[in-house]
């Protein structure tokens, strides 16, 4: 039941995020929704990772077929993964345009001094980021719907899998 309860609320929180990013104007606001958006979505997997297991151990399932559901979910976070990549890292950007966060530290050489020097490099390398943010409130919404859509899609099916294998 607390399994169940806690995929519920981080589909919950990640719609609710949703909602709230389609009702800003503001770049910074809604990047801010897109981080949290990404991190809800590795949320959610944990979560059903965490289902998968107790199911599986409520059904008393053999441990390599609890490892073989949650391996489904490895996908999902690839997903998540390449869309977070594309964002900190410039990936798969329009007219090669450099990533938010890597232009901040490669354009001015931060990446090694912030390793050394540490939080008062990171201050002037989140400044720079805030500058050099040319995504627009459309593609941070784009973005997050996008993948999020595909996420529930991929995590539905898992879950079907799981259930199916459950009932058998």
């Amino acid at each position: 039941m607390e399994s169940t309860m806690d995929v519920t609320q981080a589909v919950e929180r990640l719609n609710i995020t949703l909602e709230l990013l389609e009702g800003v104007s503001e770049r910074k606001l809604a990047r801010c929704y897109y981080e949290v958006c990404m991190q809800g979505a590795y949320a959610l997997c944990e979560k059903v990772e965490g289902l998968i297991a107790y199911a599986c151990k409520v059904h008393l399932m053999v441990l390599e077929t609890r490892r073989g559901y949650q391996a489904l979910v490895k996908p999902v976070r690839d997903l998540i993964d390449k869309d977070r990549t594309a964002y900190v890292h410039g990936a798969n950007r329009p007219a090669g345009k450099t990533a938010i966060a890597a232009t901040a530290i490669t354009t001015q050489g931060f990446w090694e001094s912030s390793v050394v020097f540490g939080p008062e490099m990171i201050k002037i390398i989140l400044v720079g980021r805030r500058e050099n943010d040319d995504l627009s409130v459309q593609d941070y919404r784009g973005i997050a719907t996008r993948m999020t859509g595909h996420v529930y899609r991929m995590l539905g099916l898992v879950l079907e899998k799981v259930d199916q294998g459950v009932s058998s």
